[in-house]
């Protein structure tokens, strides 16, 4: 308050000169009360910038070193950067010339030009470092994708390897199934083959004995009827009729005839071919009846 009062009263005795009427810095003023306010005003705002920009710049000098301070230790983390421009050109980018705008720039002196200088080479730097951040990402991800690929494509042969071994281990336990039942199949058809056949040469055997005993007897009358069942009307000795000799001898020979085409007409034993086996079956019963023949003309 003192301050405003000297400077009021200061204006108020010696008004400044005013511009283009330099005759007014000699003369006494005869402004009016409301411009001797106004002009008042306008002198106190100038007064509060100028005092406003003294602080200012007190604050600042009292930041600079610190500001200097952190600018050396990001020098020293960055590395070095492009110089300044010789003195008298100004820093690139702050504040033009010397003696610029920024009178902080002004009042070191260009002492903050090579720091900035590094920084912006820390800039690029940390630009070149990205890209290659962004290079070693993609080399990785593809890295990550062949590894991927290449477990996926292991785990797949393994998959087919295990199916494989299960499906040979299936075949062959399905052939020794297989063979298994065929064998037993065999064997039974063997068996069967073998019980019909037996059966077969038994009633043979006792149906040429019945004959035989009926032929060295001589009694027709009293022979029993054939026990086989051919395909034509049944056969026996008792439709014979012995009334002389001439007519006996005639009908024994039809006799004889008839019995061999019942012997031929005798169906076969019902059973399973069984290849090689049966042509040796068929010679042994074809053995067989001629041995009994031989045995019945003996």
């Amino acid at each position: 308050k003192k301050k405003n009062s000297f400077l009021e009263r200061e204006l108020f005795l010696n008004p400044p000169c005013r511009a283009g009427n330099p005759i007014s810095c000699h003369r006494p003023s005869h402004s009016t009360p409301k411009q001797a306010d106004d002009l008042l005003h306008r002198v106190l705002e100038g007064c509060n910038a100028h005092f406003e920009a003294c602080e200012t710049l007190r604050q600042e000098s009292d930041n600079l070193a610190q500001v200097r301070l952190n600018l050396e230790e990001m020098t020293q983390s960055a590395g070095e950067g492009p110089h300044c421009r010789p003195r008298g050109l100004g820093c690139v980018g702050m504040g033009g010339e010397r003696g610029g705008s920024n009178f902080l720039w002004t009042l070191a002196n260009h002492a903050f030009c090579k720091p900035f200088g590094s920084l912006v080479a820390l800039k690029g730097q940390l630009t070149a470092l990205e890209t290659l951040i962004d290079q070693m990402s993609v080399g990785y991800e593809e890295r990550r994708f062949e590894e991927w690929r290449a477990e996926q494509e292991a785990e797949l042969k393994r998959y087919k390897e295990e199916k494989t071994q299960d499906l040979e281990a299936r075949r062959a336990n399905l052939d020794r199934q297989y063979h298994e039942h065929a064998r037993d199949q065999a064997a039974r058809r063997v068996e069967l083959y073998q019980a019909n056949f037996e059966a077969e040469v038994q009633n043979y055997r006792k149906r040429k004995e019945t004959e035989v005993r009926a032929l060295d007897a001589g009694l027709p009358s009293h022979v029993t009827t054939v026990t086989a069942k051919p395909t034509g009307p049944p056969l026996a000795l008792e439709t014979l009729s012995l009334q002389d000799h001439a007519a006996d001898t005639g009908e024994l020979d039809n006799f004889l005839a008839a019995e061999e085409r019942l012997a031929l007409a005798i169906p076969r034993p019902v059973g399973l071919v069984l290849g090689d086996d049966d042509d040796d079956d068929d010679d042994t019963s074809a053995g067989l009846v001629l041995a009994d023949e031989d045995y019945q003309e003996g």
